[in-house]
């Protein structure tokens, strides 16, 4: 449970680090929002770890019937990794071309 709490404080710092580097950058006001917005979706990727840690607190300290309770976890660790994968394969389209 402690190493989720870590992984999630270190996703909160990876999807903010980049935005005020991004907002200095000498692009188009709606490509600069363009690409936050893009990076921003990893917002996504903390609730659902926020999700993962409630049902491994709750699968492991939270209940007597781990089996009933895993299936969730199961499922928010699979839909974790997808969806950090797709929000990281999002590639910008320049507004220029």
């Amino acid at each position: 449970m402690g190493l989720a709490s870590v992984n999630i404080l270190v996703e909160i710092i990876v999807t903010m680090l980049p935005v005020p580097i991004i907002w200095r950058l000498k692009l188009d006001r709606r490509d600069r929002l363009g690409v936050i917005l893009l990076l921003s979706i990893g917002v996504i990727v903390i609730g659902i770890s926020a999700a993962k840690l409630y049902y491994t607190w709750l699968t492991l300290i939270g209940t007597y019937d781990q089996t009933w309770w895993t299936s969730p976890l199961w499922i928010c660790i699979k839909v974790e990794l997808d969806v950090g994968i797709v929000s990281s394969s999002f590639v910008p389209r320049p507004s220029c071309c």
